[in-house]
């Protein structure tokens, strides 16, 4: 009997035995698993940072509908090739914020405000008429319009005819009129504190007596200024590592948050300014979002999957003026220039509930050819978020 249990007992040790080795095997291999592959990074050809550098994402909003953009066309008999530089993606964050748009609506002050406004732009500080929400001051000729959209928050301020030609010239540096126009919008009212974009682009324009506007080379009436936002992206976790911004744009390529014609240096209210545009949103407190690699994102311009050809334009060619249906042999794409943008929409409605965030798109330049050897630049975006935080147009 005691032979019998001293055997059952050496067996119970060695199967226990056998046991915690397999346990600390399989301990071992996973702690090594853990510190060749912590959280399956992205590999860096794919151009995404780690995930552990930056705040996880909370998806706050849960899924969000997927943007809808009316993409440029091109010939459909192109076969055109997509192809990239040889150079590698931007490194960009993993995850990034969108932001819901506050509805839009009248606030406490707008009209005052508008009044003050026309004011400064020698109309008289009672408005013309009012109709549907939108106060409108003009001058006797109506030639001078000036209107506040109470509702949309819009500002327009434009001419009916414009003059053809100017005797107010131009500054030497033309790349100063941003700051111009800058400085010119809190004196209409607006808060400024956004517009701090590189991207802010000038033009050097003339702009037909209907208001039709072509860049030039030469002989200019105006100069076209069209300015940005500038807003938080992302935040990674270690503080020695700064905060990363990008800008905010509109739908179609070429429009501004703030858009403006001027002459001049640019300074003088009535004397420099022709025209003014600005629609604002107020944005509420952000929620982070993972977001598609830079490589997943070009794969999906390659077989166009939910990407959208933004801007095309011809070399020395109106910059106003989409290009479109051309017969494309060649799309090549500077992988290492990508970044990350967000779109305002044209307005908020619940009936295109993407609208109702600011949401990150990819943003690839690059160039193309065409089948008779025309050259031009181009924009690729892609929509940037995961699958998974999308919900198709048709689900409730």
């Amino acid at each position: 009997m005691s032979t019998k249990l001293s055997k059952t007992t050496k067996d119970v040790k060695r199967l226990l035995l056998y046991f915690g080795f397999f346990v600390f095997f399989v301990l071992f291999t996973t702690w090594i698993g853990g510190l060749t592959n912590p959280d399956k990074p992205s590999p860096p050809e794919a151009g995404q940072l780690e995930r552990k550098d930056f705040p996880p994402a909370d998806t706050l909003f849960g899924q969000i509908q997927i943007p809808v953009i009316q993409s440029l066309t091109i010939d459909p008999t192109s076969k055109a090739i997509i192809s990239k530089s040889i150079t590698p993606f931007a490194q960009l964050p993993p995850v990034a914020k969108v932001y819901p748009l506050k509805p839009e609506r009248e606030y406490s002050g707008d009209a005052d405000t508008a009044r003050l406004a026309a004011k400064l732009l020698n109309f008289t500080s009672e408005e013309t008429k009012v109709i549907n929400n939108i106060m409108y001051w003009e001058t006797p000729e109506k030639n001078r319009v000036f209107s506040y959209d109470k509702a949309q928050s819009l500002w327009d301020f434009h001419y009916n005819i414009y003059p053809q030609t100017t005797t107010a010239g131009f500054i030497p540096n033309i790349s100063e009129y941003p700051g111009m126009v800058t400085a010119i919008a809190p004196k209409l009212g607006i808060n400024t504190n956004l517009f701090l974009s590189e991207s802010n682009r000038v033009d050097l324009v003339n702009v037909g007596q209907d208001g039709q506007m072509t860049t030039v080379t030469s002989n200019p009436n105006f100069a076209r200024v069209t300015l940005f936002k500038r807003v938080s992206l992302s935040k990674p976790l270690a503080s020695k590592n700064p905060e990363l911004y990008t800008d905010v744009r509109r739908y179609h390529a070429s429009s501004g948050i703030i858009e403006a014609l001027v002459q001049g240096d640019g300074k003088d209210v009535n004397l420099g300014l022709w025209q003014f545009r600005y629609k604002q949103y107020t944005y509420d407190n952000p929620s982070y979002y993972y977001l598609i690699t830079p490589l997943e994102a070009y794969s999906r311009i390659q077989t166009q999957k939910t990407a959208f050809l933004y801007q095309m334009t011809l070399d020395n060619s109106n910059y106003f003026s989409d290009a479109v249906g051309l017969n494309v042999d060649e799309f090549t794409l500077n992988v290492d220039k990508t970044t990350i943008v967000y779109l305002e929409p044209d307005s908020r409605t619940n009936e295109q509930p993407w609208t109702n965030y600011l949401q990150p798109f990819y943003y690839f330049t690059g160039t193309f050819v065409t089948k008779d050897q025309q050259k031009g630049t181009c924009t690729f975006i892609v929509p940037a978020l995961v699958d998974e935080s999308y919900r198709s147009k048709t689900t409730p």
